[in-house]
């Protein structure tokens, strides 16, 4: 199944899509725009630009309905960008709500980012010869394996946040424990559904998905008291923004010539070119498709501008604690070891 979609109906020819595109993967059937699946990059610019609304993702709302229908162990990943969304009055309302919805656990993924970047972290110190690009991104990642497969060794072999945290439920409550991630990011969705084998994460919703499923459950999260998350990470708090990653690996005092951080596909797309071509030979590319970082991704609203979302982000953080909830009946299990390998293929057309 294709990860965007297209409604016949909705789809009135206005052809805005294609020329937003930024690598023209999409094209013209029967009069009308469709993805071509080989050459997207998920970076959901055509659902953001479409007026009609006739693009989007296929949710998994229904999944998670039956995870929770069926009493399953259902932990949510919550993606550090929920601090600056505006979806909700506030982010304690969201995770009130999600605990009202009947889930075990709410969870920040920054307990994931802790694990990937102080892997970053090693790698980096250990000087080994080439450019390191990081793979938090999964729509950087399909640029590289789709448009510059000659890049795939610079990958380090790590997984997302979102994996490694899935993983980490996983090894903490049990393999049968369902991970429901949520997020401002389309293409985690397609990150989810490649993983080979068993998948760390069960189910993927955006943040406007979450919102639906609250209405069709008819739980109205601003009539709720706030709660936290039952784990966080603080002193990670600026990981979704630009320089986030690199300053969780401990590389932000090494900003120079060495060490590059770019946002936007279009800048990813030059630097991956100029690396390419040996224009630039860098230690460290940190690579986001979103400007401003994943604060800015297509599937956060769109009320906020991206200064406002920064603003939202740093007042709110220090209201989360390492504890979250400040162990109010929450049981905090030992961090057992958990796999962070991946391995990149070409996927190119």
């Amino acid at each position: 199944m294709s990860t965007i979609v297209t409604s016949k109906a909705q789809c009135r020819d206005c052809y805005k899509c294609i020329r937003n595109c930024p690598v023209k993967a999409i094209g013209l059937k029967d009069g009308q725009a469709w993805v071509v699946e080989e050459k997207c990059i998920l970076c959901g610019k055509c659902i953001v630009v479409c007026p009609q609304q006739a693009k989007a993702t296929a949710s998994e709302q229904a999944v998670v309905e039956k995870f929770l229908a069926d009493g399953e162990r259902v932990v949510v990943s919550l993606a550090p960008s929920y601090l600056a969304t505006a979806f909700f009055s506030s982010p304690w309302k969201l995770v009130a709500a999600l605990k009202a919805l009947g889930v075990f656990r709410v969870e920040e993924t920054l307990l994931g980012a802790k694990l990937v970047a102080a892997e970053y972290g090693r790698v980096f110190r250990k000087h080994r010869p080439g450019t390191m690009i990081t793979s938090c991104c999964p729509v950087a990642v399909q640029i590289i394996e789709k448009y510059y497969p000659n890049l795939l060794p610079n990958l380090p072999g790590v997984v997302s946040p979102m994996v490694a945290h899935g993983r980490l439920i996983k090894a903490q409550w049990g393999q049968d424990t369902k991970v429901v991630f949520v997020g401002p990011c389309f293409a985690k969705k397609s990150e989810r559904a490649a993983t080979k084998g068993a998948s760390a994460i069960d189910a993927v919703l955006t943040f406007e998905e979450l919102k639906t499923l609250f209405t069709a459950q008819q739980i109205n999260p601003e009539g709720l008291a706030d709660q936290l998350p039952a784990e966080s990470v603080p002193r990670l708090r600026t990981f979704p923004l630009k320089q986030g990653t690199l300053k969780a690996a401990g590389i932000d005092d090494h900003l120079s010539a060495d060490v590059i951080s770019v946002c936007g596909v279009q800048e990813c797309m030059e630097t991956f070119a100029a690396l390419s071509k040996g224009e630039i030979r860098p230690q460290v590319i940190e690579a986001l498709a979103c400007r401003g970082g994943c604060i800015n991704g297509p599937a956060m609203d769109q009320n906020l501008t991206l200064p406002a979302r920064r603003a939202r982000l740093f007042a709110l953080a220090p209201v989360v604690t390492e504890r979250g909830e400040g162990g109010k009946g929450e049981v905090k299990k030992p961090e057992p070891a958990v796999d962070l390998q991946r391995r990149h293929t070409a996927t190119g057309f």
